[in-house]
Parts: C-alpha cells; structure tokens; sequence
C-alpha cells in the first residue's frame, strides 16, 4: 500500500519525538493559573505523550473542566479537532470521528476555511487507510476546494499527492499521475526535498500498477539518489524494497535480491 507517512507527520506529532521531562513539564503548568485557551492548549500538547486509547482517556479527562469553563466556542472547537485527530492515530475510530465531525460543523457556521479544509484532509487519509476510496475522494476534493490559499504551503503538496494516490486506488491512473506528478513539481518549487522522496516512491508504485518498468525505475532511481544524499533513511529502504521487488517479478534474480537484503538489513 503506498505511505502518506510524511502528511500524517505534518498533522500529528507522534509521541516517539516525546520525553518524560517535557511531560511533567506540561503537567506543571496546568496548575498554574492560566487563561483557558493557554490550558488547552498545554493539553494538546500532551497528546503527543499518549501512547494508547487509554492513556488518551486520561489526557482528556484534563480537559473536561477546562472546556466546561470556557466561554471560546472556537478553542473549543479546536481542541475537539486535535483530541479528534490523535485518537485517529490511535485507532479510537468511533470517539475520533465523533470529534472531528463536531468541531467541522461549527467550524462551518463560522465559514473557516483553514479549519474546515484541515478537517477534511484528516478525513480523507482516515477514510484512505480505511480503504474507503470514494469518501476519502471527496473529503479531499473539498479539503482543495475550500482553502486554495494555501498553494506556495507544503501542506498543498500534501493534499494533491493525496488526491492522486486516491485516484490510482479507484484505478483512475490518469488523473493519479497528473495529480502525484504536480506534487511532485510544488515540492521542488518550494525546495520541499525531503518529502521528494516518498512522493516519488508513490508514483514509482503507481507505475509499476501499470506494468510501466522503465518509468517505474526511473523514479525509484530518483527517490534513492535523492533520499541517499539526505539521509533519508526510511525512504531510501522503501524504494529499495520496491526495486527490488520489481526485479524479483522480471525474474532478475541477481539484480533483486542485493536491494531486497539491504532493505531488510
């Protein structure tokens, strides 16, 4: 399955980028009087620590007060958001869902574009993993159409190489590639190198979907040389696994199994 790996980093900060000091830091501060904007958002940043739906539970439960008090419709709103995105990643499906439609409908009342577009991004990779291709077709077709202010933001890039992934998925490769390749595009004009790789990786995939050897080499052969000029290590492994396997499949014994050992190495 191709990997959105590197918007779901730009989305969600994972708790592996998280250490015991800075949590009971956090955990500080919330007894310390603050407005409940500032609280909310010290509890937001506690998510990155929650390693289960469990411990997700007892970071919320810190809000709950603190959302009873406030009188903000949009910090609420936004909380709902974020508490709604980690228990995504999760896989809370049914709390996280709930969240997330909650706080895109009063976001609506409002007409926010940034916020509305943001939800419908996250639905649109929720629904992609899902499997769910149509839904995620048009969360991110109107995640596009709502905020298309954000075209020189990497995030942009994001979405087109999500719409095309979703396209390849429904076996609608045409508009798949148009879509990957002018992410592709944005990513260099904005030097966004290290994303390159795996957006490379996903065509590479693509290509290979349609028996295109030649092209499907060509892109993997760019993802590794860009991806080894800048340590990308996660990147690097995967395409070398996907050469590989395409030698594999050529029956290139000798050319495949070099690349499939060092993936796995």
């Amino acid at each position: 399955m191709r990997i959105l790996v590197i918007f779901l980093i730009t989305l969600f900060s994972f708790n592996c980028w998280s250490n015991e000091s800075e949590k009971d830091s956090l955990l500080l501060d919330l007894s310390v009087p603050h407005s409940t904007g500032e609280k909310l958002q010290t509890i937001i940043q506690l998510f990155k620590f929650a390693k289960n739906i469990q411990e997700l539970d007892q970071i919320a439960a810190l809000a709950v007060p603190i959302l009873a008090q406030s009188v903000d419709s949009y910090e609420i709103n936004n909380y709902k958001k974020t508490e709604g995105g980690y228990r995504l990643s999760n896989f809370d499906y049914t709390r996280g869902m709930q969240l997330l439609h909650e706080a895109l409908v009063e976001f609506e009342k409002i007409n926010d574009s940034i916020q509305i577009s943001f939800i419908n991004q996250r639905l649109a990779v929720h629904h992609f993993y899902m499997e769910d291709w149509e839904p995620a077709l048009n969360y991110i077709q109107t995640s596009i159409r709502t905020n298309p202010k954000d075209k020189l933001d990497e995030n942009y890039a994001n979405k087109l190489m999500t719409l095309g992934i979703i396209y390849c998925s429904l076996k609608e490769y045409e508009k798949g590639i148009k879509w990957q390749l002018e992410a592709i595009e944005i990513r260099k004009k904005n030097h966004e190198f290290n994303q390159l790789p795996i957006s490379l990786n996903n065509l590479s995939e693509t290509y290979l979907e349609l028996g295109d050897t030649a092209k499907a080499i060509e892109f993997l052969d760019k993802s590794i040389a860009l991806s080894d000029s800048l340590g990308s290590e996660s990147a690097l492994v995967y395409a070398k696994f996907l050469k590989g396997e395409l030698y594999l499949k050529s029956g290139n014994y000798a050319a495949s199994v070099p690349l499939i050992v060092e993936s796995i190495d």
